[in-house]
C-alpha cells in the first residue's frame, strides 16, 4: 500500500513455509528494523541492519541488536494501554490508535479483495472512498519526481530532509540533452 506521505506498507502471508518465514520488519531512511529475530523467544531482542553510507552518507551507522524488557503477553498489555486510555478519557494515551488499527485492518481487507478480484483499489485520502485503481497515483509521484519535488513526509516527521532527498554530485550538473548546443546546465 502506497501512503500520501510517500510511506509504503506491505502486508504479506504464508501458510507454507514455517522453515523460512517472511520477514516481520520496518524499512528506514537509515537502515531496517527487523522484529522477528527474538521478539517472541525467551530473549525479547531485534536488530538495526543501516543502509550503506554511500545512501545514507553516515558511517557512523553500524549494525547493532537491541535487547528490550520481556514482555510475556504483548497483547494484553496492548490492551490494558487502550482500557487505560478509555478510563483516563484521553485518547492520546493509547500508543496505538484505533485510526491506526483501522487503517491497517483496511489495508490487509483491501489486499484480501485485490486478491481475489484481480484489482487495484485507491482510497481518497479525505474521504475515504474506495475507488478502482488507475494511473493517477503513479502518474502523482512520477510528476514529483521528474520535477524533484521535495517529498511528503509524515505528520509530525521531525528528523529534517536527510535521506530524503537526492542531490546529485557535482559531476552529474552536466547530465541531460543539449538544446541548441547549449549543455544541460544552461538550459
Amino acid at each position: 500500500a502506497d501512503f500520501h506521505e510517500g510511506v509504503q506498507g506491505l502486508i504479506s502471508s504464508t501458510m507454507v513455509s514455517s522453515a523460512v518465514p517472511i520477514r516481520h520488519l520496518i524499512r528506514g531512511h537509515h537502515g531496517t528494523v527487523v522484529f522477528d529475530k527474538n521478539v517472541f523467544g525467551q530473549r525479547q531482542a531485534y536488530e538495526f541492519i543501516p543502509e550503506r553510507p554511500q545512501v545514507t552518507l553516515d558511517s557512523k551507522l553500524k549494525q547493532e541488536e537491541v535487547v528490550s524488557e520481556r514482555v510475556p503477553d504483548q497483547t494484553l498489555l496492548h490492551f490494558e494501554n487502550f482500557l487505560a486510555a478509555v478510563k483516563a478519557g484521553d485518547p492520546t494515551l493509547v500508543n496505538n490508535t484505533p485510526e491506526l488499527g483501522a487503517a491497517a485492518v483496511m489495508v490487509v481487507n483491501l489486499a484480501v479483495q485485490s486478491y481475489r478480484e484481480g484489482k487495484v483499489f485507491q482510497v481518497e485520502r479525505d474521504t475515504l472512498q474506495i475507488n478502482k485503481g488507475d494511473s493517477s497515483w503513479a502518474d502523482n509521484w512520477e510528476k514529483m519526481s521528474k520535477s524533484h519535488s521535495k517529498p511528503r513526509h509524515v505528520a509530525g516527521w521531525h528528523a529534517g530532509d536527510r535521506g530524503s532527498l537526492l542531490v546529485p554530485p557535482q559531476y552529474q550538473k552536466l547530465a541531460g540533452p543539449w538544446i541548441d548546443g547549449k549543455p544541460p546546465e544552461n538550459t
